[in-house]
């Protein structure tokens, strides 16, 4: 799932704007907040709905409008692929929500050398030699957006319900299009720092409301 995830993202915004993908792979917590009420008995409750409705709202907000693309081959193409990064992070969240008896670290070695496996043959049918630039790069992905963040959220998914995980996951887009504004001098409109805010109170809210469910539970 992890693979696949990765692959099927990357190749979506080659033929489709990242906007697009990001918007589509972000319904995976939603889903997966779905899924888990009906197969792993985590029930979403009016308040918990409500804060991913609420979440949902402020992305939709901070999705930059302009002129529509029309629909071809291409565009279809990146959608597709999109769906199926979509389908693999659902797989990925809802596997890692299983209860284990491996440590995070194990359960991070083990899927990225799975990964790494799936990825292999395509990589020998395919063989390019990066530069010198390009490697470092690549040891960069691999350790802070590949190790540490995967890491990160199998540590999160162990001890968080998967709407709360899915809830807390929208405030990703919040740090990137803050940290756009703040390094590359993006403006942002009204209408997505609005988004910025609903995503903001949706993830503040969700949180308080797992304090107070587990303080009750251990009353």
């Amino acid at each position: 799932m992890l693979a696949g995830f990765m692959a099927f993202y990357i190749e979506a915004i080659q033929y489709t704007q990242m906007a697009n993908v990001i918007m589509i792979i972000y319904l995976a917590p939603v889903v997966s907040a779905i899924f888990a009420h009906y197969f792993f008995a985590e029930k979403l409750t009016r308040l918990s709905m409500a804060s991913v409705v609420v979440a949902l709202m402020g992305f939709m907000l901070m999705i930059p409008t302009g002129p529509q693309q029309a629909s071809n081959h291409t565009e279809l193409l990146g959608y597709f692929y999109a769906l199926l990064a979509l389908l693999t992070y659902c797989g990925f969240m809802l596997i890692n929500r299983k209860p284990s008896l491996s440590s995070p670290y194990q359960s991070t070695l083990v899927q990225l050398c799975v990964g790494a496996l799936c990825l292999l043959p395509l990589v020998i049918n395919a063989p390019l030699t990066p530069s010198l630039p390009q490697i470092a790069w690549l040891v960069a992905i691999g350790f802070f957006p590949g190790f540490l963040a995967i890491l990160l959220a199998i540590k999160a998914l162990r001890q968080l319900p998967a709407v709360t995980f899915g809830t807390l996951a929208y405030v990703e887009p919040v740090i990137v299009v803050t940290l756009a504004w703040w390094i590359f001098g993006e403006s942002l409109s009204p209408m997505q720092l609005s988004g910025v805010g609903l995503i903001i109170l949706a993830g503040i809210s969700q949180g308080f409301i797992s304090q107070r469910k587990a303080r009750v539970a251990s009353e």
